[in-house]
């Protein structure tokens, strides 16, 4: 089940292995993930029928994004998916994503109402988002719904100032990219804005301090959107097997990997109608 960050008391006695530790009232607190109780609102705007507009998929021609292209032409979430990639071309060999790209935009998905396109731009530039949306609003109508899952990796050690050389890439494509999408979008009616951030913001991973980072912005920018009562929603995903850019890194982040199906289902759960 999806785990949520919870604060809990524990004895003082317990030991100096805590990373983060708050004291409260007289009381010790640490973090652990418990069982998420569900997606409450405003994080999610609830939609009764096939929303007429596109939903923006960055990063929709890696992994996850195709995933979540696929599931939400299953569930005929909206008349039109925008798949957004800075290259033009499906990101990771070896993970059938060829093939998926082709059934997304075949005959099936058609017959079901949808259209799929799929648009090249570097959503790391603000000027070149802006075109994006404006395009999609040219040729869709409107944009009913973001998810963000671009991102790139360029792990480097902090010692010896490897971490910082790759910085910028990863900011730019996670981070900076995230806040354009939620800036150019306030005059939209979004019914479903989604951030794919990483378990790596909470946990950590040895090489990935940048992408920690702009992933922790994802979350506070999504939390900062929820106080103003705007939709959305951050996932910290762990690893998929066999999707994304984990699995074509082949990292394995402390054996906290899930299921293909178990992404589904919390895809699912996250832009459920």
């Amino acid at each position: 089940a999806p785990a949520v960050l919870a604060l809990i008391q524990v004895d003082s006695a317990y030991g100096d292995s805590e990373m983060e530790v708050m004291y409260r009232g007289g009381n010790r607190l640490v973090r652990r993930y418990t069982e998420s109780p569900g997606i409450p609102s405003p994080m999610v705007s609830e939609s009764t029928s096939m929303l007429d507009g596109a939903v923006v998929i960055t990063g929709g021609l890696g992994g996850l994004g195709l995933l979540t292209a696929k599931l939400l032409v299953e569930m005929r979430f909206a008349r039109h998916l925008v798949l957004v990639s800075r290259s033009g071309r499906v990101s990771h060999g070896g993970q059938g994503l060829e093939g998926d790209l082709e059934q997304l935009q075949g005959e099936r998905t058609r017959a079901l109402g949808v259209s799929v396109h799929v648009l090249q731009c570097d959503v790391s530039d603000e000027r070149a988002v802006v075109s994006l949306l404006e395009q999609v609003r040219t040729e869709c109508g409107n944009v009913c719904g973001v998810i963000h899952a671009a991102g790139v990796l360029r792990d480097g050690l902090l010692r010896g100032g490897a971490a910082a050389k790759g910085f910028d890439q990863v900011w730019g494509a996670k981070a900076a990219s995230a806040h354009y999408l939620s800036k150019h979008t306030t005059g939209d009616d979004l019914r479903v804005f989604v951030c794919f951030s990483s378990i790596t913001a909470a946990v950590g991973n040895p090489g990935q301090c940048a992408y920690g980072a702009a992933n922790a912005f994802l979350d506070g920018l999504v939390e900062e959107r929820v106080a103003r009562g705007e939709c959305g929603v951050s996932i910290r995903w762990p690893s998929v097997v066999g999707v994304g850019m984990a699995a074509a890194g082949g990292i394995d982040l402390d054996g906290l990997s899930i299921s293909v199906e178990d992404a589904k289902n919390i895809l699912r759960d996250v832009v459920r109608k």
